[in-house]
């Protein structure tokens, strides 16, 4: 697991001068945007085209971090980006844990190992691993509560609320993530018909759910 923590890093630093050039450089000039404003930086930056989360950890965390020029991009931003690879690993290990799997620590290091788990991220310089980190917290939220199937440590209708909110986090990450929402949909939907006794129970944990998942749009408009 150590390897595959360290990997992105190993990469980083060995390809320092490899990255995407305009991805790096329009969230430097989101920040500014950002800086005038959080509430407006729709308007105060047309070109912003992330949705809120997306624009928070990006041109956001640019801010935040004390980033003001390309140079600290190449370096600073990446950095943090590569701690959102490394976490990504840390939570497969936790999925995997969880499911009963004999080596966790093994193969959560392997996958870090794959180009696929940094090549998009702390690599390319994009925030595409925030949506897979997101999705990864749902996984390993739907393992915990299905898996204490005896004696469960809340009811099921604060799982599903839980669930809504994490869902309408992963979308409001990037446009990209909508290819997931399918199977992201009817893992939910599956889970709901099998805890719920009743139809009406099934009514009742959807419509929670489609509220919790709107809760963080209506709350940002």
């Amino acid at each position: 697991m150590f390897t595959g923590m360290v990997f992105p890093v190993f990469v980083l630093l060995t390809y320092l001068k490899y990255y995407q050039p305009d991805d790096i450089d329009a969230f430097l000039h989101w920040s500014k945007a950002w800086a005038l404003g959080w509430r407006d930086i729709y308007i105060n930056c047309p070109g912003c085209n992330y949705p809120f989360l997306g624009m928070f950890f990006s041109g956001g965390m640019v801010h935040f971090l004390g980033i003001i020029n390309y140079d600290q991009m190449i370096s600073g931003f990446r950095y943090y980006l590569t701690a959102i690879d490394l976490l990504n690993v840390v939570a497969v290990y936790f999925l995997l844990k969880k499911m009963g799997n004999s080596n966790p620590a093994f193969w959560a290091g392997l996958i870090g190992l794959l180009p696929s788990s940094f090549i998009g991220t702390s690599y390319w310089g994009q925030v595409d691993g925030l949506g897979q980190l997101i999705m990864m917290v749902i996984f390993i939220w739907v393992a915990f509560y299905n898996l204490h199937t005896k004696q469960r440590p809340f009811s099921f209708r604060v799982y599903v609320i839980v669930l809504g909110l994490l869902l309408s986090c992963v979308l409001l990450t990037k446009q990209l993530v909508m290819f997931s929402m399918i199977s992201l949909g009817l893992l939910v939907s599956v889970n709901i018909l099998l805890n719920s006794n009743t139809w009406m129970d099934v009514f009742t944990d959807a419509f929670l759910f489609l509220l919790a998942f709107f809760c963080l749009f209506f709350l940002l408009i």
